[in-house]
């Protein structure tokens, strides 16, 4: 059971294990905006199941990455939208490769510029070549990634569908 955790302003910031919500509602760091059904029951007490939960304080979460994205091999594949970037297939994180357009033996570098998210049959047909010595064309150049959506592409290993589904049941706080 996951909780959304949007910021002061409503605008989503994470999502964290339950565990991690409640923490933070005891703390009063934030403040419940929707629960699950069902409650959770400790020895003495029992919470409300949080859904969705909101800071008090704002956070300026992009502050924290200094306006820039660190390179790795999750957020070139972040970037890429998980998707092969000369097939178009669908990946997963267990299914992608990096693909180093200039070919690491011949002086490519692990840059945002030099990598893209491939699927094994793709990178194992360029192999030790360019695309273009290949015959294969990049879906979009190489750059470096937004911060913003950056951000945003962390939500998508979130099922949204639960987090929102029967807003009829929901309980609303307000302050």
């Amino acid at each position: 059971m996951r909780t959304l955790v949007l910021n002061s302003g409503f605008e989503p910031v994470k999502v964290v294990e339950w565990q991690r919500a409640i923490v933070m509602l005891l703390n009063e760091k934030a403040v419940l905006v929707a629960v699950y059904q069902g409650r959770i029951k400790a020895v003495s007490r029992s919470f409300a199941r949080p859904k969705v939960i909101r800071l008090k304080r704002y956070v300026n979460v992009l502050k924290g990455m200094g306006q820039s994205v660190p390179y790795s091999r999750i957020n070139v594949f972040r970037r890429d939208d998980f998707i092969c970037q000369y097939c178009e297939k669908q990946l997963n994180s267990s299914t992608a490769t990096i693909d180093h357009i200039l070919p690491q033996s011949r002086g490519g570098l692990n840059s945002w510029t030099n990598t893209v998210c491939a699927c094994e049959c793709c990178n194992r047909r360029k192999g030790n070549r360019t695309p273009e010595e290949a015959g294969m064309t990049l879906i979009r150049a190489p750059k470096k990634p937004n911060p913003l959506k950056y951000l945003v592409s962390q939500f998508g290993e979130i099922d949204w569908d639960e987090i929102w589904q029967h807003p009829e049941e929901d309980l609303v706080i307000s302050e």
